[in-house]
């Protein structure tokens, strides 16, 4: 078995996926880089400091995610840490009323089924993986308690990200039992194609999403929902 620590990092060919690979490099994980062009995945892993290998994953097919998997577990043998990136807004995202359902189902399919197969596929690899954690990637615009009482004008990319939360819960059940902890770190708004102009920089925002994976995989964050200033309300 393997003794260097490894990461996979699904969507991890730009913007925050792109950061996170980068940073985890430079920490001495071997990192996988999931992502649907594996050209220029190959590409951009060339320029990266570390180890960091390319692996081909479209989260939305099964056959796809249990291939990569495949191949991460012929090289590695476990899986220290799953980091599901991977995630869309769609443009246009504003009101429930102007929303078809298509554009709702294939925001649920990429950022909800996307990470539930990955997990899926991985688990077996993360029960021999080191202090293994599982980072689902998620927003305050999937708070309950802030839409509340906030205008959040997203349906799709809200509602996804509240079901991926839960879908985190419910992982948590069979995860946590056998040593394998969960988060769903908000690292906010970025300067990245799903961001916006005024956010902080994918590199920052990479750095919230890895200190919740160390606290994580140390066994000091478990099932916990949680941004940049402290816990989220659900």
């Amino acid at each position: 078995m393997t003794t260097q620590s490894n990461a996979l990092v699904t969507g991890g060919s730009r913007g925050l996926g792109l950061a996170l690979c980068k940073q985890l490099a430079q920490e001495g994980f071997k990192v996988w880089m999931a992502c649907r062009d594996t050209a220029a995945g190959r590409s951009l892993a060339q320029r990266l400091p570390g180890e960091v290998a390319v692996v081909e994953m479209d989260v939305t097919v099964p056959d796809s995610v249990k291939k990569a998997l495949q191949v991460v577990a012929l090289a590695d043998d476990k899986l220290d840490l799953l980091i599901n990136n991977a995630g869309i807004y769609p443009s246009g995202d504003e009101y429930p009323q102007t929303q078809p359902e298509s554009l709702l189902m294939d925001t649920l399919a990429v950022n909800v089924g996307g990470a539930h197969s990955v997990i899926q596929a991985a688990f077996p690899w993360l029960q021999l993986g080191q202090n293994p954690a599982v980072v689902n990637v998620s927003s305050g615009y999937g708070s309950l308690a802030l839409n509340a009482v906030q205008h959040m004008d997203a349906l799709c990319y809200c509602t996804s990200k509240a079901a991926l939360n839960m879908l985190s819960l419910q992982w948590s059940r069979v995860l946590t039992p056998l040593g394998i902890h969960i988060c769903m770190p908000s690292p906010g708004w970025m300067r990245t194609s799903m961001g916006r102009a005024d956010g902080k920089s994918p590199e920052q925002g990479a750095a919230i999403v890895l200190e919740a994976a160390r606290l994580c995989r140390q066994g000091r964050l478990n099932k916990a929902y949680i941004g940049e200033n402290g816990p989220i309300p659900w």
